[in-house]
């Protein structure tokens, strides 16, 4: 089987967050014809290390993926972002990401280490680079030359990275130090969220921690949070659209484009939660935008049998007046019928 039915076939997803199917990232860098693979070790937020635990551990596994990626995108070249120092195989390209966070997020990355710009509302293919995610890149070449489908991932529990099976429930995961009922949240202390009694570790959770449950402030109007902003939003007016579900004037305000990294929360002197809010308002506009649809398709769907109705009736005028026009001799037909009928008859008794 080739590299890329090999991913599909081991289910590995982007596992620095996003969730993405690798095999179809895959594709599309092979149709644009990539000539630069970043691996993206360069943590996704503070106080979180799994990307560094594994290539503490397994960098020769991550050696081994990152040649059998290049192989499958035709020689192109690799580099792995780092953001600190970390001694490792000489054969692994390395290259440290300095600068504020969030400088995992992929546009920033492309950008300090390639001096290339990605388009807004694009993607690094579209300059000539795809970016993978360090245990992205682990999860490939374990599938590749071992066959093993993504069943675990290293998790951050607290301060300690540990191995963590695929569907363990987070309510029974080793506790946290200083943990207390209900304070689990899944993802790290900037933009996780509380967890469900029910949840469990998925190939994109990447940290346990716990909630820090600091009182909320009313908005002082600093600024701050849009200062923070990497992708240049006006999170305060984005609060006020969403505290008051203005889902258009959310739209207007871009909230698509926040890429959920929690800077603004850090930024808050009043400590309020913007990232959820956010959230909520992209799941919503999400949820009017399908049911828009959903409504378009009915009066289509309704517009369409009034036409069908309409042209079957126009057929049944059309039909009753060409008999009309040419009235048949109702006469001579009902004086058949008995001789037909005798017929028939006689035809039974032989």
């Amino acid at each position: 089987r080739s590299f890329v039915e090999r991913v599909c076939e081991a289910g590995i997803v982007g596992m620095g967050g996003a969730g993405y199917p690798a095999h179809l990232k895959l594709r599309d860098a092979i149709a644009h014809g990539v000539a630069t693979v970043i691996v993206n070790a360069v943590e996704c937020e503070p106080g979180v290390a799994v990307d560094r635990a594994l290539l503490q551990g397994h960098a020769e596994d991550v050696l081994r993926g990152m040649q059998a990626l290049t192989q499958a995108l035709g020689g192109a070249q690799a580099v792995l972002a780092l953001d600190a120092p970390l001694q490792l195989d000489a054969a692994i390209k390395t290259q440290v990401v300095r600068g504020p966070y969030p400088a995992g997020w992929e546009p920033l990355l492309v950008r300090r280490l390639l001096g290339l710009e990605v388009p807004r509302g694009g993607y690094p293919v579209s300059v000539g680079v795809v970016v993978f995610n360090v245990a992205t890149v682990f999860a490939m070449g374990r599938a590749w030359h071992n066959a093993e489908p993504l069943t675990r991932r290293v998790v951050a529990i607290g301060d300690e990275p540990r191995w963590t099976r695929i569907g363990h429930p987070v309510a029974e995961l080793p506790p946290v130090p200083g943990e207390k009922p209900g304070q689990k949240m899944l993802g790290g202390p900037v933009t996780g969220w509380p967890a469900a009694p029910d949840d469990a570790v998925s190939r994109t959770t990447r940290a346990v921690t716990l909630r820090t449950g600091a009182a909320a402030t009313p908005c002082i109007r600093c600024g701050w949070c849009a200062n923070a902003c990497p992708v240049g939003l006006l999170p305060q007016e984005l609060l006020r659209a969403a505290t008051a579900e203005r889902w258009a004037e959310t739209e207007r305000l871009a909230v698509d484009d926040c890429i959920e990294c929690g800077a603004c929360d850090m930024a808050c002197p009043s400590r309020l939660p913007l990232l959820a809010h956010f959230r909520f308002a992209k799941a919503a506009r999400s949820a009017a935008a399908r049911r828009e649809q959903e409504a378009a398709r009915a009066k289509e769907h309704v517009e369409q049998r009034r036409i069908r109705v309409s042209r079957r009736a126009a057929e049944a005028t059309t039909r009753r007046a060409e008999r009309l026009r040419n009235p048949r001799d109702w006469g001579a037909a009902a004086s058949s019928r008995p001789a037909q009928r005798k017929e028939a008859t006689e035809g039974e008794g032989h």
